[in-house]
């Protein structure tokens, strides 16, 4: 009877455990990458091809992704990553600050290489209705930078609590 039933795939048997974890300990526990892999059952071989290495890493970030996505939305816990370490499950108050401030910035990043490829086009080549929608790629990208830069002024609220939305 001593037989214990391991989840499939490896990344829901991990995200039991770290639920487990986190309930027993609390937040801001710290999984090392190699205890992770361990629990999600992903071993490197001592010697493959260069094939196999590259499919086995594409497989451990898709279970990690798998992992990160089921923690989040079944038991709302947010998994940040640790950059050389591993992961750490984060309390819902450094979850809405160091969580979705990562997202922010794969934004900013994302507008920055939309403006990048609508700025970098042969001009002499580029005709009348081609310049218009550059123009307005641009304006687009603008207005989300500007947006952008306010969301650090509204997620605060100040002294008379949380921001209100505007009436439409």
């Amino acid at each position: 009877m001593g037989d214990m039933v391991k989840l499939y795939p490896g990344w829901k048997e991990a995200g039991a455990h770290i639920v487990a974890r986190t309930e027993a300990e609390g937040y801001g526990l710290v999984f090392s990458f190699e205890e992770l892999f361990c629990l999600m059952d992903l071993k490197w071989p001592e010697t493959a091809s260069l094939e196999d290495w590259k499919r086995l890493s594409f497989e451990k970030l898709q279970y990690m992704e798998n992992l990160k996505n089921l923690l989040l939305e079944e038991h709302n816990l947010c998994l940040h990553n640790i950059r050389g370490e591993g992961y750490r499950v984060l309390h819902p108050n450094d979850q809405v600050t160091v969580g979705i401030e990562k997202e922010y910035q794969k934004i900013g990043r994302l507008i920055c290489k939309i403006v990048n490829k609508a700025v970098h086009v042969n001009q002499m080549e580029l005709s009348f209705d081609g310049q218009q929608q550059q123009m307005r790629h641009l304006e687009k990208a603008a207005f989300l930078q500007a947006v952008m830069g306010k969301k650090k002024k509204l997620a605060g609220g100040g002294e008379n609590g949380p921001p209100a939305l505007p009436e439409q």
